[in-house]
């Protein structure tokens, strides 16, 4: 969809995106009689800020990642998340990382690797969209990590609705500042910015966020590795992205990698 919509700056479809599942959630909140923020808590306010500055960020790298390179490199590089969440959640939550989880991790490293390597063009605008992709791996690990101290506390629509809002006020500032238009797209487009703001977002980022109340920051990190079989396979279909035999490979490397990091995810509290 993000593909699709090309008429749009990267910048506005990343504020449309958080802004309009922010506007759901925020009502949500509102109906159920739930804090989004809670001001006498300065300190899990400043992890929100901050929290909400890196989903920002993460959004804009990738989503520009997506109109420099192919979809299987740019959508493998940016979960590279498990890596930035496990050595942040290691040395900052004090998360330990089991055996199975951390071998699964490096296969399933591996196996993105491979696919973004075999799926990269060659070329300077190719190698600058998988330097964006990888930034916004490093944001997404920031985010999530955050995420799980965040949510010990807070219930999903207040915590999502939080992050979603101050990471969307961000991004406004920012297209604002930069002076990218905010209206003046076509029909079609603004159903596409409906349709991200909704289904990926609302539904599939709000699913991880309830994920991480009741599992480990890399646990939901290592399931989000999933994302790029299903990206490629889309791309496949709709794009007409052929996958090269070592996407394939890659792909087949990833799962297994998942496969070996699940037998320590069935162990945790899930």
């Amino acid at each position: 969809m993000i593909r699709w919509a090309e008429e749009v700056p990267t910048l506005i479809i990343a504020t449309y995106r958080l802004s309009i599942a922010a506007l759901i959630l925020s009502g949500i909140s509102l109906k159920q009689k739930s804090k989004l923020y809670d001001l006498n808590k300065k300190k899990e306010l400043l992890l929100t800020l901050v929290a909400g500055i890196a989903l920002a960020l993460h959004f804009v790298f990738w989503i520009e990642s997506l109109r420099l390179t192919s979809v299987a490199s740019s959508v493998v590089l940016v979960l590279t998340s498990p890596i930035w969440t496990a050595v942040i959640s290691h040395f900052f939550l004090k998360e330990e990382l089991g055996p199975n989880l951390l071998f699964g991790i490096l296969i399933s490293i591996a196996g993105v690797s491979l696919i973004a390597y075999s799926g990269a063009d060659v070329g300077i605008s190719a190698s600058k969209g998988n330097l964006l992709a990888l930034l916004g791996g490093v944001m997404a690990g920031i985010y999530l990590s955050l995420g799980r101290v965040l949510r010990r506390n807070k219930s999903t629509i207040a915590y999502s609705g939080s992050v979603y809002l101050t990471a969307s006020v961000v991004l406004f500032t920012m297209a604002i500042i930069s002076g990218r238009a905010l209206t003046g797209y076509s029909f079609d487009m603004y159903i596409l910015l409906l349709m991200i703001g909704i289904i990926p977002q609302l539904i599939g980022h709000t699913s991880f966020n309830w994920a991480l109340k009741r599992s480990s920051a890399v646990n939901v990190s290592v399931l989000m590795l999933g994302e790029p079989i299903g990206a490629t396979l889309l791309a496949v279909i709709f794009l007409r992205e052929i996958p090269s035999g070592g996407e394939l490979f890659g792909g087949v490397i990833l799962m297994t990698g998942i496969y070996l990091s699940s037998k320590h995810i069935r162990g945790a509290n899930v």
